[in-house]
């Protein structure tokens, strides 16, 4: 019933903010503000009902529900219908963030590069092993995947 759907959502809601986190590099010790919006009754009740726990396992510093606007300088994802929001700029050198992530694309671009170089070589695919052709292609979709989520970093920053 209703009651698994609002675990599910906080089940979410929680791992979501976590790999946020984890994604800007944020301590673990650290904690961060959080503002839902556009939060659904469902969705709003749980969090009043269950505040202290997503602040303690999220690792918050506040949790609240707006209807706002975003402010400067924070990051946002969408969970369903609502806009998590984490206003960072006090915490993380945005700046610095950019430049870091710009750098990791491009170490991402370079590696898929080569890959992209050896699976296009018919020599390679003729001498090589199946599992080291197979390799390569694993390889590729692993940095293409890590790219993504890099851009996608980087869009929230901007």
């Amino acid at each position: 019933g209703d009651e698994s759907v609002t675990i599910d959502w906080l089940v979410r809601l929680i791992s979501q903010v976590r790999s946020l986190r984890s994604e800007m590099n944020i301590p673990p010790g650290l904690k961060v503000p959080l503002m839902i919006k556009n939060a659904n009754s469902m969705e709003s009740e749980a969090v009043c009902i269950h505040e202290a726990l997503i602040t303690r396992l999220a690792r918050l510093s506040e949790l609240t529900l707006t209807d706002d606007n975003v402010p400067k300088g924070a990051i946002q994802d969408v969970l369903d219908s609502a806009t998590l929001i984490m206003p960072l700029h006090d915490l993380v050198d945005l700046n610095q963030e950019k430049v870091r992530l710009e750098k990791e694309i491009e170490k991402l671009d370079i590696e898929i590069g080569k890959s992209n170089k050896k699976l296009s070589d018919k020599a390679f695919l003729s001498k090589a092993p199946e599992a080291i052709i197979e390799e390569q292609r694993v390889r590729r979709e692993e940095a293409e995947q890590s790219r993504e989520k890099v851009s996608e970093a980087l869009t929230r920053l901007t």
